[in-house]
C-alpha cells in the first residue's frame, strides 16, 4: 500500500493551497518507507488550467497511488481529485503519524459489508416546493472523499418535484450542465466571493 502525505520543511500536514512537499510512503514488512518526495504547490494567482495542470502533473508522478493525506482540501482542487478518484484523508500535525491508522482504515473497509450511508439532502426552504443545501460545507467536513455533489443532489432533482433550490458551493461541479440540460432545469449563477457561489435552480418554463 502506498501512501502521500503533504507536509512542510518540519513533517506537519499542511493544506492543499500551501506550499510544500508530497512525500510517497510505501510498507514494507513492519516499516514505512519514503518512496519519493515531490514538490507541490497551489497558489491563490493560479487560474484554473494552471491548477488542473500542476495537479495533473503531480497525479503522473505519484503512479498507482490514489491515498492522500492533507490538512486540508477545497474548492478546485477537490473537485479535480475527486474526479480522479482520489480518496482524501484529512490529517493534522505530524503527517507520519497517520500512517498505520490510514492503512488499518483502508484494508478494514476492503473486508467490511458496505453500510448504508445517510446521505445530506435538501432541505425545506421556508414554503412548499423551496429547497436548500449547503454543499460547501457538507463536502469539506466529510472525514474522507466518499461523499460527492453527484451523490447528495442527483437523486434529489431526479426524484423530486421542486419550484426553486438554491444550493451553496465552492465550485460548480462539472456534471450540473449535462444532468440540468437532461432534466430541462435552468442555474442562476451568483459568485459571493472568492470560494462561495450560490447556483439557484429552477425547472425550464413550461416543463
Amino acid at each position: 500500500m502506498k501512501i502521500a502525505l503533504l507536509t512542510n520543511v518540519d513533517g506537519q500536514a499542511i493544506s492543499f493551497n500551501e506550499s510544500g512537499v508530497l512525500k510517497v510512503y510505501q510498507k514494507e514488512k513492519n516499516n514505512w518507507n519514503l518512496m519519493k518526495s515531490i514538490v507541490f504547490g497551489l497558489t491563490e494567482a493560479m487560474s484554473f488550467k494552471e491548477i488542473r495542470f500542476k495537479i495533473r502533473t503531480m497525479v503522473e508522478e505519484l503512479d498507482d497511488c490514489k491515498l492522500i493525506g492533507v490538512a486540508d482540501v477545497t474548492g478546485i482542487p477537490y473537485a479535480i481529485l475527486e474526479g480522479l478518484q482520489f480518496t482524501i484523508w484529512k490529517i493534522r500535525g505530524n503527517a507520519e503519524d497517520y500512517l498505520e491508522y490510514i492503512r488499518e482504515q483502508e484494508e478494514a473497509r476492503k473486508i467490511e459489508k458496505p453500510k448504508p450511508v445517510e446521505i445530506a439532502a435538501p432541505v425545506r426552504n421556508g414554503r412548499d416546493g423551496y429547497y436548500y443545501l449547503d454543499l460547501k460545507t457538507i463536502l469539506e467536513n466529510s472525514e474522507r472523499d466518499n461523499i460527492t455533489s453527484k451523490k447528495v443532489l442527483l437523486p434529489f432533482i431526479q426524484n423530486t418535484s421542486f419550484t426553486e433550490l438554491q444550493i451553496l458551493c465552492s465550485h460548480i461541479p462539472h456534471w450540473f450542465e449535462q444532468e440540468f440540460q437532461r432534466l430541462d432545469l435552468q442555474a442562476d449563477i451568483e459568485e459571493l466571493g472568492s470560494t462561495r457561489i450560490k447556483v439557484t435552480v429552477t425547472p425550464k418554463a413550461g416543463c
